[in-house]
């Protein structure tokens, strides 16, 4: 069960780009959580998708010292918890746009973000156990949020 959380579903155990892949999982909960809360207030929707965030997060922590010692690397490729915790972050609140528009872009731009590791994310990889793991993927969801609202403004 441990493996199955940690990676994603197993998303995270994809030979190639487990990150990416691993990030999908992400995505479908933000779509199936905008399509469940879609005649509710905006805010409830950017709030569940927050509390998601936070449950992906904690998971994250509690699970990152076992998968580091399951796979035997400071941050391990199949482990993407991390990566569905800094997607969610990427569009907590960003509603309003078409979903596939939200979905689309934040799922590209959390990934450049997370590749990218703007300041402060390479040192926060440092930071020991489960945390390291998921700061540094927290921070570039909120580069990620940024870039995801100004980008659908300069859209309309």
């Amino acid at each position: 069960m441990r493996e199955f959380l940690a990676t994603g579903f197993y998303f995270g155990r994809s030979p190639i780009i487990p990150g990416t892949f691993g990030t999908l999982p992400a995505v479908a909960l933000h779509i199936l959580c905008a399509c469940l809360l879609r005649d509710q207030p905006r805010l409830l929707l950017g709030a569940a998708l927050l509390l998601l965030a936070l449950a992906a997060s904690a998971a994250s922590v509690w699970l990152g010292g076992w998968a580091q010692e399951r796979f035997g690397k400071q941050d391990p490729r199949p482990f993407v918890l991390d990566e569905i915790a800094g997607y969610l972050v990427t569009v907590a609140f960003v509603a309003g746009h078409p979903l596939w528009q939200c979905a689309i872009g934040g799922f590209i731009l959390f990934r450049a973000m997370d590749v990218l590791k703007p300041f402060p994310c390479r040192p926060l990889e440092r930071i020991p156990r489960g945390w390291g793991i998921l700061l540094d993927d927290i921070v570039a969801g909120l580069y990620a949020n940024f870039c995801l609202r100004l980008a659908l403004y300069w859209l309309g």
